[in-house]
This record gives C-alpha cells, structure tokens and sequence, in this order.
C-alpha cells in the first residue's frame, strides 16, 4: 500500500472534521486560544466506535442508520481512507 493514501485520507479528515464545526483551536484555561490536534486523534477515531457500541448496547435500532450515515461521511477517519483507497485504485487501473 502507498504511504501517499495514509497521507491524503489523512488530509481529507481533517479538512472535513474542521468543516463540521470541530475546530483544533481550543480555549486554554487561561482564555488563550491554542493549536491543539489532539481532538483529530481522541474523538475522531474512538468517537465513531464508542457512539456504534453504545448504540448496539442501548439501541440496536438506531445502529444501522449510524453506520450507513458514519460510512459515507469523510469527517470519520476510517471512511475517509477506505474512500481514499478505492479512490487510488480506481485511478490506478484506469490509467
């Protein structure tokens, strides 16, 4: 696998978690605004898996319409690069 697809399904993650409204500048104690990616990293890949096993574990109802809406939503990590790969794959047999 190309290490160029971890990078841009990365970029792409970002991009879009931060149009969602997420910001990675966050208000320090002091009132100072910081540059902090730690949010891309802690809810971004736990958040989507920890709202899936509460939802099985709670409300096995609401379950499949989370995952079909998680799957096709570029904010996640995880859709993020399998849209990414098959993206490069496409590409990549057609030309």
């Amino acid at each position: 696998m190309d290490k160029n697809i971890i990078l841009i399904a990365f970029i792409t993650y970002t991009y879009f978690f931060i149009n969602l409204g997420n910001t990675v500048y966050r208000i320090s104690e002091k009132g100072i605004p910081t540059f902090n990616l730690s949010c891309l990293f802690t809810e971004g890949f736990i958040g989507p898996i920890r709202t899936g096993f509460l939802l099985l574990k709670h409300n096995t109802r609401s379950f499949l319409p989370f995952a079909s809406f998680e799957f096709f939503r570029l904010s996640n990590p995880y859709s993020a690069f399998i849209f990414t790969y098959y993206i490069y794959n496409i590409i990549k047999q057609n030309f």
